[in-house]
């Protein structure tokens, strides 16, 4: 009878031993698999993030595509309108007005570049008209800080021009992107 008392006590005792082991052991797995998800889940996060990043420097690339074709169409019809004619699209019955017409255009698109070229030899001119107003007066030279003056105003005129002319009038005809 001891045998069999002892042999359920030990039987009961090894028992708990084993549930408390496999607890202990459950405990260590589940805390194991808790950290795993955990890391899971913070590279599902960071892989997200990278997404939501890419995905938003995507439309922002395609944003500034659409806003620079945006851009080119503006410019484009710009084009379009400075090109504009009278010559043509009107049924003009008379040989004289038709003769008008053309000639209206041939001065609309030899203004800009007469201009240009007009106000630069303006620049030329008046520079040769001072430097033969200082011969004439006997003035060899003239003191630096006056000399300085006039060369400031000289050149501060012709970058004034070209840019005006190069930027406004001549602009710069951009390429649509592909």
């Amino acid at each position: 009878m001891l045998e069999f008392l002892l042999s359920i006590i030990s039987g009961g005792a090894t028992g708990l031993l084993g549930s408390l082991f496999k607890g202990v052991g459950d405990y260590f797995k589940r805390r194991q698999e808790m950290a795993h998800d955990r890391e899971m889940r913070v590279l599902d996060m960071e892989m997200m993030d990278k997404e939501w990043e890419y995905r938003d420097r995507a439309a922002a690339r395609e944003g500034e595509v659409r806003m620079q074709e945006s851009a080119d169409d503006l410019q484009a019809a710009s084009y379009e309108h400075d090109q504009a004619t009278y010559s043509r699209g009107f049924k003009v019955k008379l040989a004289v007005n038709r003769t008008l017409l053309v000639l209206v255009d041939v001065v609309r698109g030899l203004t800009r570049p007469g201009l240009t070229i007009f106000m630069l030899w303006l620049i030329w001119d008046t520079r040769c008209e001072v430097q033969a107003a200082l011969e004439a007066a006997g003035i060899e030279r003239i003191d630096i800080a006056m000399a300085m003056d006039l060369q400031k105003r000289i050149v501060c005129t012709i970058l004034y021009l070209a840019t005006l002319c190069v930027a406004w009038w001549f602009g710069d005809r951009g390429r649509k992107a592909a």
